[in-house]
């Protein structure tokens, strides 16, 4: 069988071609660094690496999740701090206007100020993260959940939900607390319950009236207390936040290892590939010129 100068010729760039292709391959997978580059490469290996891409994805929205809870639980943490020091000084005021020496003229000064700080508790009770939405209006997060209306009484408007934010496969946290929880659902001296605004607000009425009582003192005690036990709620969260970011930061640590074994590239490996490639490539160019060299003139 006769082999023709043109067969000869288009073998040699077949096999030219299908060197560089190769080439072209290696110098892909070490400019990315990886080894897979198609799932064509390793169908297998692939569908893995796939999978655990996934896994990791879904971890790191964890641990998004977790940043966002924590960024409004210290949000809600410092914003009840500034409302108990609030209340604490309403306190002070309360039993001085208790005494008996301060008289008619002091107390209408201390109703007064005690009226600013209801001003100022109710704006905390209206705080916004920073997403500009209302930490205490429950699932209502554009709703302000505290409206002042005639004569300061204070109304809410939020609903009872608690927001809660996925921290691992298995684990919700609350990343707040309801408006109603926090300064409405409070239990009164008296009996039943009295948000901490008409509590306030009584206290005012009666300054103003110049007959302070001491039940308002203890109701400011019940709010204290009220605003305590959320604190502590909070502070729970917090540390649970801590341990479960250090565990999910632990796994993605395997998962990522994981991936890297599957579609990362074995330099040392693919430079001696590369390097043989070279070689293969040289001899299919030298193998070409000579080919392209024969001609029925050379015999002549």
């Amino acid at each position: 069988m006769r082999v023709s100068t043109w067969q000869l010729t288009q073998s040699s760039i077949d096999t030219l071609l299908g060197v560089e292709k190769i080439m072209q391959k290696t110098q892909n997978q070490l400019s990315t660094g990886k080894r897979i580059l198609t799932p064509a490469d390793d169908p297998a290996g692939s569908a893995q690496s796939l999978s655990l891409t996934e896994v990791i994805g879904t971890n790191e929205q964890y641990q998004f999740n977790i940043i966002q809870a924590r960024n409004r639980l210290t949000l809600e943490e410092s914003t009840l701090e500034a409302a108990m020091n609030q209340i604490q000084r309403a306190r002070e005021l309360l039993i001085t206007a208790l005494n008996d020496p301060v008289g008619t003229a002091n107390r209408l000064t201390i109703a007064k100020e005690v009226e600013n700080i209801r001003v100022d508790v109710t704006a905390l009770a209206n705080t916004k993260d920073a997403s500009d939405e209302y930490i205490f209006a429950g699932h209502q997060g554009l709703q302000q959940p505290f409206v002042t209306g005639g004569g300061g009484v204070v109304t809410y408007a939020g609903d009872q939900g608690q927001r809660f934010l996925q921290v691992s496969p298995t684990r919700y946290i609350e990343a707040g607390d309801s408006g109603y929880e926090t300064f409405v659902n409070i239990p009164a001296f008296a009996g039943g319950k009295q948000d901490l605004f008409a509590t306030l607000n009584t206290i005012v009425a009666d300054l103003q009236a110049d007959n302070p009582t001491d039940n308002s003192l203890k109701d400011l005690d019940y709010a204290l207390d009220s605003l305590i036990e959320v604190r502590t709620l909070i502070g729970t969260r917090q540390r649970v936040l801590d341990n479960q970011e250090t565990t999910n930061a632990d796994y993605l640590v395997g998962l990522t290892a994981a991936r890297s074994s599957i579609e990362d590239l074995d330099f040392a490996e693919a430079i001696s590939r590369f390097n043989m490639q070279s070689v293969g490539l040289e001899a299919a160019q030298k193998s070409y010129a000579r080919v392209q060299g024969l001609s029925l003139f050379n015999y002549l």
